[in-house]
């Protein structure tokens, strides 16, 4: 498998996250293999950094976060650009060229395989080498390094189903040795065992408000687990977890009022994201927002990922400026005939003078209070308990300016559903909430899924260097 495993090449200094000054601030050191290293607290926070890191990479790298999360979920009615392989994207075909980094899994190996670099070496610094918290410090990087391996193989397992497990250092710090898949629901209990653990490590809150989550916490390890949990089908499981978060973590829904601070980072709501800070005068060069906004957001631009706006009308009902829900108004605007979302809308200029060299400032927001409280009302209404789901749906919706919903108990599953699509539009939670609830895109009907087109193609050239390494079986044919 070409690259698969750690090398030092990859580990990639800290750009855009100066606040978190503990931590993120510190720039791994291209000696992590050499003897000496894994010595003091400063060698674990280094090796955390990178880990962080090389997850905002990957999900930055093209969008990734969204193209898997949104395009193939009937969002978009047009592309901007010279982006013909797009609409192949939204219409579930993923064999497009110029498509070969979204078909390339080996970005989340690198992901991985710097998480358990750490989990490994970690444990054998000496507690009293962590100079504020000893032990309880130590278990921090340990815990968020098992959350980050869980989370980059949750996103393995959903874009292509069963994949390579790696949970170890491997001696050739080159390339792993030739593996096959490990079946996605092997995976996924390793991804569950790591969160527990997790959670066992981790604390709720922060002691430094600027780490609020952009680093991984107690909260964000169980509602992964939520997640996790609800995708496996075990909707008990997924439910206690999503109610720890509700009642310990201490998030808070932000008035609607409030949405631009959600997404511009480190708000009450948010439980884990990750972070693209200008206060150190970069920013994000590409990102959502880039595709998403047109002129006034971003000068002159007249182009977009233009909404579908079928798709709007089924979603919200009322999709003009006077429709009772506030997200209408406040995360969507008109340019001529066409809609584009303005939910990502923190834009600046390197050189304001002339409008130049634009930046983008909004986080990618991987879970939020009110995605939390959605779930766990999704798993109520899977286990009946539908007088226990309703609060949990009507506070979403009241922040939204509506009345509680009127759904039948034998509806309220997919009011929860359809509850989700309006709240957490263009988050990257769509298509996986599509295929979790079996309410599945346009593109996909249940014989095709059955089948597995649910799923990217591995990339072609991975097989150069792993010869037990099998195509995923839908696409052995097409791609």
């Amino acid at each position: 498998m070409k690259k698969l495993g750690v090398t030092i090449f990859f580990i990639s200094a800290m750009v855009g996250l100066s606040s978190c000054k503990k931590v993120i601030d510190q720039a791994p050191s291209n000696t992590i293999y050499r003897e000496g290293f894994w010595k003091t607290e400063q060698d674990a926070n280094s090796a955390l950094a990178g880990t962080y890191a090389r997850l905002r990479d990957v999900l930055n790298q093209s969008n990734r976060h969204y193209y898997y999360g949104d395009i193939p979920a009937d969002v978009f009615a047009s592309f901007a650009g010279d982006l013909s392989f797009l609409p192949q994207v939204a219409k579930g075909d993923y064999t497009a060229a110029y498509q070969d980094e979204l078909r390339d899994w080996r970005p989340f190996y690198k992901i991985s395989a710097l998480a358990n670099l750490v989990i490994e070496k970690v444990p054998q610094i000496p507690a009293t080498a962590f100079k504020t918290g000893g032990e309880a410090d130590r278990n921090r990087v340990v815990g968020e390094a098992l959350y980050i391996r869980a989370l980059t193989y949750f996103y393995l397992t959903r874009i292509w189903g069963d994949c390579v497990y790696v949970t170890t250092v491997e001696n050739d710090t080159q390339s792993e040795p030739n593996k096959p898949k490990t079946k996605k629901e092997i995976v996924l209990a390793g991804c569950i065992k790591d969160l527990i653990e997790a959670s066992s490590k981790l604390q709720y809150g922060y002691t430094n408000p600027s780490e609020r989550a952009v680093r991984a916490n107690k909260g964000s390890a169980q509602a992964l687990l939520a997640h996790i949990y609800a995708w496996t089908g075990d909707y008990a499981s997924s439910e206690k977890a999503a109610d720890e978060v509700i009642k310990n973590g201490g998030y808070t829904l932000l008035p609607i009022s409030q949405m631009p601070a959600l997404f511009k980072g480190k708000s009450a709501e948010s439980i884990f994201e990750i972070e693209f800070e200008s206060a150190n005068g970069e920013g994000n060069a590409g990102g959502i927002a880039q595709v998403l906004l047109v002129d006034p957001y971003i000068r002159n631009k007249t182009n977009a990922w233009f909404i579908d706006q079928a798709e709007m009308q089924k979603i919200y009902g009322d999709t003009t400026a006077t429709t009772k829900d506030k997200r209408v108004a406040a995360w969507f605007e008109r340019s001529g005939v066409n809609m584009f979302s303005k939910k990502y809308s923190s834009v600046f200029y390197k050189d304001p003078a002339n409008f130049a060299n634009v930046r983008f400032d909004d986080n990618i927001v991987i879970n939020r209070l009110s995605d939390i409280m959605l779930l766990r009302a999704e798993a109520l209404a899977k286990l009946n308990r539908f007088s226990e789901a309703r609060p949990l749906l009507d506070a979403v919706r009241a922040r939204a300016g509506l009345g509680a919903s009127t759904a039948t108990d034998a509806n309220l599953y997919d009011e929860v559903f359809n509850e989700r699509c309006r709240e957490l539009f263009l988050e990257g939670h769509k298509y996986w909430d599509m295929l979790r609830t079996k309410h599945f895109p346009s593109h996909l009907t249940a014989e095709k899924y059955s089948q597995g087109a649910q799923y990217w193609p591995i990339q072609k050239d991975i097989f150069i260097d792993n010869n037990v390494l099998t195509q995923n079986e839908y696409w052995i044919s097409r791609y």
